[in-house]
């Protein structure tokens, strides 16, 4: 409900980037919110309609038979190991 902000019953592509990411009039929007298209259109929309229904979006938010605790400390390490040499050093710990 809150990111369906035309009130149509579905989550569509732009909704769900707005959510994610606010442009300021003139910016280029950053290669990564294209990977989040991307991930719509792939990952999210799962009967490949152009936008998410209820049950799509509770397969996102909750992913089935998936250890979501693990499936996050994994992001969260993936993203910290700036220098993707596969570990954390003391700089790359505090600096995220």
């Amino acid at each position: 409900e809150d990111l369906d902000r035309n009130k149509d019953g579905y989550v569509q592509v732009e909704e769900y980037i707005a959510d994610l990411y606010s442009a300021e009039p003139g910016e280029e929007e950053p290669a990564w919110v294209q990977t989040e298209r991307q991930q719509f259109r792939d990952f999210r929309d799962l009967n490949k309609d152009g936008h998410l229904d209820g049950s799509e979006v509770g397969h996102w938010v909750l992913p089935p038979a998936q250890d979501q605790p693990l499936v996050e400390a994994n992001h969260l390490l993936h993203e910290s190991d700036t220098d993707k040499d596969g570990r954390l050093s003391k700089a790359e710990i505090l600096s995220n």
